[in-house]
C-alpha cells in the first residue's frame, strides 16, 4: 500500500490496539513504539 505520510497511517493502527503489528516499513513500526511509550508515560501514575 502507498501513503502520502505515514502518521495517517500510525492513527489507523493504533485503532486496532494489540490486535495488529506493524512489520514494514521499520519507520512506521518506530514511531508506533515512541507513541506507545509516551502514552504509557501518561498513565504511569495514574493508576
Amino acid at each position: 500500500m502507498r501513503v502520502g505520510a505515514l502518521d495517517a497511517v500510525m492513527h489507523w493502527v493504533l485503532r486496532y490496539g494489540r490486535e495488529v503489528e506493524v512489520l514494514e516499513p521499520l519507520e512506521l513500526r518506530k514511531m508506533i513504539k515512541e507513541e506507545l511509550k509516551m502514552t504509557k508515560r501518561v498513565y504511569k501514575n495514574k493508576i
